[in-house]
């Protein structure tokens, strides 16, 4: 039996969440409107800006991104990336905060590599609907065990 598995590294992941989707799968996973209204006033009116040396620019709007150092953050991340299993047809999926695994086992490479390559076109999809980028430089593929028996 041979296990193909596709590591995916997200490029600032944590950084990149979008607020109003993030309210909207809280309420998909069946939070209350006041719960949700609670959420949105923590992650509203949050402002940024840079400052070099004697000059700052203009305060900014933060809109997206979870609060880093919060104990909210991981919340909020693990709730944004919980859904791409559902976007997946062949694969398993192994979710650990910003770190995704995909894998797919078989007796046959070319069963491996067109289901997988199926379902990371769909994954890519997901990530691209939900304004979330893969770094593919960082992204490794590994196959496991071997074709021949021993």
């Amino acid at each position: 039996m041979l296990t193909g598995a596709v590591f995916l590294d997200l490029s600032k992941a944590f950084d990149t969440v979008d607020h109003g989707l993030l309210l909207e799968k809280l309420k998909q996973i069946g939070a209350c409107d006041n719960v949700v209204g609670w959420f949105r006033s923590y992650l509203n009116n949050r402002f940024q800006l840079i400052a070099v040396g004697d000059v700052q620019s203009p305060l900014r709007p933060i809109q997206v991104g979870v609060p880093q150092g919060s104990i909210l953050g991981p919340l909020f991340f693990l709730v944004y990336i919980n859904d791409p299993p559902t976007c997946l047809k062949h694969c398993e999926v192994g979710l650990y905060a910003d770190d995704t695994v995909i894998y797919f086992s078989s007796l046959c490479v070319t069963e491996i590599e067109h289901f997988m390559n199926e379902d990371l076109s769909k994954l890519s999809s997901w990530f691209s609907t939900n304004r979330l980028t893969l770094n593919i430089s960082k992204s490794k593929f590994i196959l496991i065990g071997s074709p021949h028996k021993i």
